[in-house]
């Protein structure tokens, strides 16, 4: 089968998808798959698909872009199935379904675009809070994504009440850990433990230069003395001073830290800028509550989320390490080689750490799909690959409801080019010169645009705005 880039590829569907695919993208029999190869020099085809920013969405390709890279979580995915039956199957939105369809199109389409359409449809099923054409917190956004797809791995079709991270799940194997609260008397030392759960770490920076120094004043011991309240000990019964403590006492695969550059004093919102260093690997041994000879506690860094920009005038995109040595930077639907040194030298919003020796890289999971697809690399085969390894990836498969659409326009709508100039992010000067300029940064150059102007494309394709603003 030839293929031209740049075209939509009309695929017939097998009769037993046609009604499920009518429901949902209204297409009727023919699906309709955008497949527009990315130009060289950014066509990296171990790296999975690219994404199109389907107005204001870039907060949401960057989760995505992170989490189909974070390989402890692919596999399980893939090889896991519902507990019960599905709620997408009634014409809701099932985010485990969602992903598994999302994460297997990029595998099988490394080197394409696609188009996070079921997402973005159905962003106020993930939180309520969610708007389509209003840029979100890529934090947030993550958090409700991880806690929807969590309760619908338990089988729950409602987020009404959501589920406790208590139950096993496959968001907890992964990203599941576990902090210890401890309160100590300053009368007699008497200890008191609650433990909670959690899926990531949200790091104070304001006074810090590394990651190492935050991770240690988030377990520094702090006094609680507080003369309003009254803290009697069990220990002594005696009305005494408190010092509290937090500590990991259980560490998760995969390790998300967020860092707090995003404040608000109680009279206006503002951002932090200040560089804070993070290296490649990361020791949480001063972390735990027990430290245990036996338990591994070093983590390898595979991606970093930025956000560049202000609150009014910004953008969201990722750094991908794919392999030890091997750096890329996923700009929505452009991807392009980058140095470590200048992936280390960004201002990161979050870093993904996976523990060492616990998991292999994303080079190795993509030379198992290359070897699957050896056979025929034609853009009907690949979605029969996709197909056969999971049922559901074509209910969710991306639509494109006119052929007018181009090259040329997938081309242009991008923000990023593979340009590196030299010299860091002046965010000042940035922000002097307001909406539509361009911000230069050693990883590219980058638009940003307000959000009120935010892109109002119909979500049948490709957005012609990508030019992203945080809220």
């Amino acid at each position: 089968m030839t293929y031209e880039p740049g075209v939509v590829v009309r695929i017939p569907l097998p009769s037993s998808y046609r009604l499920r695919c009518d429901r949902l993208l209204s297409k009727g029999s023919i699906l309709d798959v955008i497949l527009t190869r990315i130009r060289l020099p950014w066509l990296v085809p171990s790296q999975g698909a690219a994404l199109f920013n389907l107005g204001n969405t870039c907060f949401l390709n960057a989760v995505l872009q992170c989490l189909t890279h974070t390989v402890p979580l692919v596999q399980k995915i893939r090889r896991m199935d519902h507990p019960c039956s599905c709620c997408g199957d009634i014409g809701g939105f099932c985010s485990f379904c969602a992903l598994k369809g999302h994460i297997n199109r990029s595998l099988f389409l490394s080197g394409y675009v696609i188009s996070p359409t079921d997402f973005a449809k159905n962003l106020n099923k993930i939180s309520p809070h969610f708007q389509l054409g209003q840029q979100e917190d890529a934090h947030e956004f993550l958090h409700s994504l991880l806690d929807n797809l969590h309760t619908c791995c338990l089988g729950h079709c409602t987020t009404d009440q959501p589920s406790s991270l208590d139950e096993d799940s496959l968001v907890k194997h992964v990203f599941g850990g576990r902090l210890r609260s401890q309160l100590r008397c300053c009368n007699c030392g008497h200890c008191s433990d609650t433990f909670e759960p959690l899926l990531d770490l949200s790091l104070e920076i304001d006074d810090v230069d590394n990651i190492v120094d935050a991770l240690a004043s988030f377990t520094r011991s702090e006094k609680i003395d507080d003369p309003d309240i009254n803290f009697t000990c069990e220990g002594c019964k005696a009305q005494v001073s408190l010092e509290k403590q937090l500590k990991l006492d259980h560490t998760p695969q995969v390790l998300t830290l967020h860092l707090k550059r995003f404040k608000n004093n109680g009279v206006f919102a503002y951002k932090l800028r200040n560089p804070v260093e993070y290296p490649l690997e990361l020791d949480l041994t001063p972390c735990l509550s027990c430290p245990v000879d036996e338990v591994h506690t070093k983590y390898d860094l595979y991606a970093v989320l930025l956000h560049i920009g202000s609150l009014e005038f910004g953008h969201y995109f990722c750094c991908i390490r794919s392999s030890p040595s091997t750096w890329h930077c996923i700009n929505d639907s452009k991807v392009f080689r980058v140095s470590e040194t200048d992936v280390l030298a960004q201002d990161a919003y979050l870093l993904f750490y996976v523990k060492q020796r616990s998991t292999c890289w994303f080079s190795n999971l993509m030379e198992e799909i290359k070897t699957l697809m050896a056979t025929d690399s034609s853009p009907s085969s690949v979605l029969g690959h996709a197909q056969r390894h999971d049922r559901s990836s074509l209910v969710y498969e991306d639509g494109c409801s006119s052929s007018s659409v181009t090259s040329e326009r997938h081309e242009d709508a991008d923000p990023c080019n593979n340009s590196s100039p030299p010299g860091p992010v002046n965010n000042d000067a940035f922000i002097r010169e307001g909406e539509g300029r361009q911000i230069e940064t050693p990883l590219g150059t980058f638009k940003l645009r307000n959000h009120k102007n935010s892109c109002d494309e119909d979500l049948s394709g490709p957005s012609s705005c990508t030019s992203c603003s945080r809220s």
